[in-house]
């Protein structure tokens, strides 16, 4: 048998798997090597991310009496308008004849009668997050003044 009937082998040396199996288990190692990475990279982004959190929430927490009057100064604001929103839609709602035509579709309704409870809407969502706000303040200035004594 010569020896260019023999299938050459790869020396050590060489950089080439020389089976079959070996590809498979460096091709093995380059996902595990790639997903380390990428997991590696991952959690450097949350801990980032959690990071800049934290800063803003303290941020938050720093400056709360002015969020929570500025949040309600909003509130009051929007109740406004959603009350004369409402008192206008009061007066421009369809009546006799035109509301017949309004709920039949014949003619559309004032432009404030449908705008009046989106602005109500937007009133109560001011309002609830205001005092949330509020309660949030009140807690925050109560038991600082507990760990300060």
């Amino acid at each position: 048998m010569d020896s260019e009937d023999c299938p050459k082998t790869m020396t050590p040396s060489s950089t080439e798997p020389s089976s079959l199996k070996e590809r498979y288990l460096s091709s093995k190692y380059n996902v595990a090597t790639k997903l380390g990475l990428f997991s590696d990279h991952l959690t450097a982004r949350v801990s980032e991310t959690k990071a800049a959190s934290q800063r803003t929430l303290q941020a938050i927490d720093a400056n709360r009496n002015q969020i929570a009057g500025t949040l309600d100064t909003t509130a009051k604001t929007t109740r406004i308008v959603a009350t004369v929103a409402a008192a206008s839609a009061a007066v421009a709602a369809p009546t006799g004849l035109t509301a017949i035509g309004v709920s039949l579709g014949i003619v559309s309704a004032p432009v404030i009668v449908t705008v009046a409870p989106v602005l109500a809407g937007i009133a109560a969502g001011a309002a609830a997050v205001s005092a949330s706000a509020s309660l949030y303040k009140k807690y925050r200035n109560r038991h600082q003044g507990d760990s300060d004594a």
